[in-house]
C-alpha cells in the first residue's frame, strides 16, 4: 500500500509539472538556446510584454516567405522562430541605399548581395518611416546575419515574446 501511495505522488508531482510546462508554453514564457552566431549564443528568458522598444531582444516567427527562404537555404528547420535586436521602431526613418541601412540618417550595417555561399540575398528597398506596429530586426553578433536588411520588417503580431540573454 505504501508503494501505491509513492507511486501516486510521483504521478501527481509529473501531472503538475507537465502542466507547468504546459501552460509557460501557452504565455510564451519560458527559455530558448540561440545556436546560430547571428545574435550572442546561449539561453535567453522569454516572456511575453504589451509593448516592445529599440534595443529589445524579441523571438518572433517569420512571414511565410522568408521561413520558405530559410527552409529551402537549410539554415534552421520548420517552425523555429527566429531572435534579434529591434534597431527600427515606429516613426523611425529607415533607408535602404548603396547597399547600406540607415537609421534616422545613422548608419546600421552594410546589406550583401550574397549569402556565404554565394548565393543572392533577397532585397529589401525602402525609403521612408516605419509604420506603426512595425519594427527592423538586426542580428547583432554577425554582420551578415539574415534579417530585416533582406526580409524587411516584421509586424508587431509576428512577435512572440521578448527574450533576456541569460
Amino acid at each position: 500500500m505504501a508503494r501505491l501511495t509513492f507511486l501516486y505522488k510521483i504521478l501527481a508531482v509529473l501531472a503538475i509539472f507537465y502542466a507547468l510546462l504546459w501552460l509557460l508554453k501557452a504565455l510564451h514564457i519560458g527559455f530558448i538556446q540561440q545556436l546560430t552566431p547571428s545574435m550572442p549564443e546561449g539561453w535567453y528568458f522569454t516572456y511575453p510584454v504589451s509593448g516592445y522598444h529599440k534595443g529589445d531582444n524579441v523571438v518572433f516567427t517569420p512571414n511565410a516567405q522568408t521561413e520558405d527562404y530559410i527552409l529551402a537555404r537549410e539554415w534552421l528547420p520548420k517552425d523555429v522562430p527566429l531572435l534579434k535586436k529591434i534597431v527600427g521602431v515606429p516613426g523611425d526613418f529607415l533607408c535602404t541605399k548603396a547597399q547600406n541601412v540607415y537609421i534616422n540618417e545613422q548608419w546600421i550595417g552594410k546589406i550583401y548581395q550574397t549569402d556565404g555561399k554565394g548565393n543572392t540575398l533577397p532585397v529589401f528597398d525602402f525609403c521612408g518611416k516605419i509604420p506603426k506596429d512595425n519594427y527592423f530586426m538586426q542580428g547583432v553578433a554577425n554582420p551578415h546575419s539574415f534579417d530585416s536588411r533582406y526580409y524587411g520588417l516584421v509586424n508587431k503580431s509576428q512577435i512572440m515574446s521578448k527574450a533576456v540573454k541569460l
